[in-house]
């Protein structure tokens, strides 16, 4: 994990030269993810995202935020992104599913105090990413802000122009990151 990470709400790094924090991944969907991130904080982490797969809208994330809260403790450790690895953009169970983590990720990561949801932006499969094209897709806000979700899906040769004339337009909240094929971050 790189970058600057975004503290827990309350809490300050005890070292301001962390800005650059070293992190880990941590799978957000295995049964005991308290206990794993006990297990690995003696090991110098000081940063974590946690992952999900589609699978992520039938867990409880408030009471999830609340346990990593707790096994974190005092530790100088923050939950820098949270991030969701599935293809959202085909009309399968499994593509809905992850269009819905997506969302419920977006709304839950301020419970981990995490300034990012961070995952694959999809592919339509069985087309040549030289066909691909650059689709936007804007959620409606439920209830508060909310950012949205830009996906930058354009031919390679395109790709440089697109994102520099889209530039203006996007939301300050959406940080672009054209180089990395397939990968967004969003700021919630």
């Amino acid at each position: 994990m790189w970058g600057n990470a975004t503290t827990m709400p309350g809490k300050k790094s005890s070292n301001p030269q962390l800005d650059i924090r070293i992190g880990t991944l941590v799978n957000g969907m295995q049964r005991d993810v308290a206990g794993y991130i006990r297990a690995i904080l003696p090991h110098g982490f000081e940063s974590l995202q946690l992952t999900f797969n589609a699978g992520v809208v039938d867990l409880d994330l408030k009471k999830l935020a609340a346990s990593v809260k707790a096994a974190i403790g005092d530790a100088d450790v923050v939950i820098s992104a949270l991030g969701i690895y599935a293809n959202p953009l085909e009309s399968g169970e499994d593509d809905r599913k992850a269009a819905l983590g997506w969302r419920k990720l977006i709304d839950a990561a301020h419970l981990f105090g995490a300034g990012l949801v961070s995952g694959f932006t999809g592919r339509l499969r069985g087309q040549p990413i030289d066909h691909h094209t650059h689709m936007t897709v804007t959620e409606t806000p439920q209830r508060g802000e909310r950012p949205v979700i830009e996906q930058l899906l354009v031919s390679r040769r395109d790709r440089r122009q697109n994102v520099q004339s889209h530039h203006a337009k996007l939301p300050r909240r959406v940080i672009r990151r054209p180089q990395a094929s397939g990968a967004l971050w969003i700021c919630s």
